[in-house]
């Protein structure tokens, strides 16, 4: 994350991000990790669905608005299906 202060101006600018994400897709989101620092942001999404066509989909939309949208550089995106 770029020029962020403090840790209580990154929760609020993640907890903006994380709220834009969920309302875009329909689909959880949260923090998972580095939570103490102000220089990085690991966040996990989760969805449910019968269809894997429409999960590749949500997938791959997320991932483009994550790149275009992000508060910072990306440095790693990895994606399972279980």
């Amino acid at each position: 994350l770029f020029g962020v202060e403090s840790l209580k101006e990154k929760r609020s600018i993640v907890k903006r991000f994380l709220n834009q994400i969920r309302k875009r897709f329909n689909i959880s989101v949260c923090e998972l990790d580095r939570m103490d620092s102000k220089e990085y942001l690991v966040i996990g999404m989760s969805m449910i669905s019968n269809d894997r066509k429409h999960v590749d989909q949500v997938i791959s939309e997320v991932t483009r608005f994550v790149e275009a949208e992000s508060p910072g550089m990306i440095t790693d995106v990895a994606t399972g299906l279980v």
